[in-house]
């Protein structure tokens, strides 16, 4: 399955402030959209990241529920998660892909260094095809 991942390269917060850091992280990874004035997906993931703490996940409903929005938006927002690598549905429970957030970003660190290296075998092939010179340092 495809995935697509947006990052963007924004200053850290300078203050230790846990609503900052989550605003950071979404905005860096893309999940935050301009029509999002009201950042449904950062509060979308921050009620996850508290349900990790029980370890059991969350369903939809229950989402829908703690944050006065429909399941539809619910839903879409989900899938963009899911599609992401962020988030996993085991039955009708919403959970991190791993058992905490830094070892989910590891792991969608790896798949995307690994595609790296795929691009760069290309790269590599394609250079040697076209008999384009590259200096090795």
């Amino acid at each position: 399955m495809a995935k697509t991942i947006s990052l963007r390269k924004l200053e850290i917060p300078v203050e230790d402030d846990i609503e900052k850091d989550l605003d950071w992280l979404c905005h860096t990874l893309g999940l935050v959209s301009g029509r999002d004035i009201d950042k449904t997906v950062i509060k979308l993931l921050k009620t996850i990241l508290y349900s990790q703490i029980e370890g059991r996940g969350i369903t939809s409903d229950e989402l829908a529920d703690k944050l006065s929005l429909s399941r539809g938006t619910i839903n879409y927002h989900l899938r963009s998660l899911i599609d992401l690598g962020l988030l996993t549905r085991d039955k009708n429970l919403i959970k991190l892909r791993s058992s905490s957030l830094l070892r989910t970003i590891s792991e969608i660190k790896k798949e995307v260094d690994d595609i790296f290296e795929e691009v760069f075998k290309i790269s590599e092939h394609l250079d040697k095809h076209f008999g384009l010179k590259n200096r090795e340092l």
